[in-house]
């Protein structure tokens, strides 16, 4: 007697069933590689962002800390201040010449300005008013945000020191700094602030 094989294939609720469990699967499987993607942009962003601070804060701390308080004015804005100073640029008969770019009686000054759509943070020379030269030193600054500065020059005793005076000698000036961005494509924006102590020459 001759057996039969009967085969019996897959049923179609058999099949229904294995299709939705591998589109769950690959949807989860998607969503991960997604959210690890996320997860180093954002990490990419916050890397980036810090070391923008810290070479800005670099080249504000080297510049800054060469001064003579005398030589230093704040002025206060809305959203960031400005700083106008002195570095020494040579000694004559014995006395020190102050200026900007190795030329006695400029001067310095830091201050954001938008250039194409964004706001900056440049350290510019000038002689009698005229800018000589800039350079930027922080791309896409904030603006003031929960009530404090993208940018500030704070005395650390802000009572001892009225808006356009000059830092009082061997003051300690704080600085503060702060970037935003938005993360990948999301709406959300991650926002990175630095904070600088330098005291200032006597």
């Amino acid at each position: 007697m001759r057996t039969r094989k009967i085969n019996s294939g897959f049923s179609l609720i058999e099949l229904t069933m294995a299709i939705a469990v591998m589109t769950i699967a690959g949807v989860a499987v998607v969503l991960f590689v997604l959210n690890v993607n996320q997860s180093w942009e954002t990490i990419f962003d916050d890397s980036e962002m810090m070391n923008r601070l810290r070479r800005a804060e670099q080249d504000v701390q080297r510049y800054l800390i060469q001064c003579n308080a005398v030589q230093v004015t704040i002025t206060n804005g809305a959203d960031w201040d400005s700083i106008d100073f002195q570095i020494p640029v040579g000694v004559t008969t014995g006395t020190v010449a102050w200026g900007a770019d190795n030329n006695a009686g400029w001067n310095y000054r830091y201050i954001v300005e938008n250039v194409d759509g964004s706001d900056n943070l440049y350290r510019i020379a000038y002689n009698a008013g005229t800018e000589q030269s800039r350079t930027e030193i922080l791309h896409g600054i904030s603006g003031t945000y929960n009530g404090r500065k993208g940018l500030e020059f704070v005395p650390a005793d802000p009572n001892d020191l009225d808006p356009g005076d000059p830092v009082p000698k061997g003051e300690i000036l704080i600085v503060r700094m702060r970037i935003k961005r938005q993360v990948g494509s999301q709406s959300g924006y991650l926002e990175r602030e630095l904070e600088i102590r330098i005291r200032m020459r006597n």
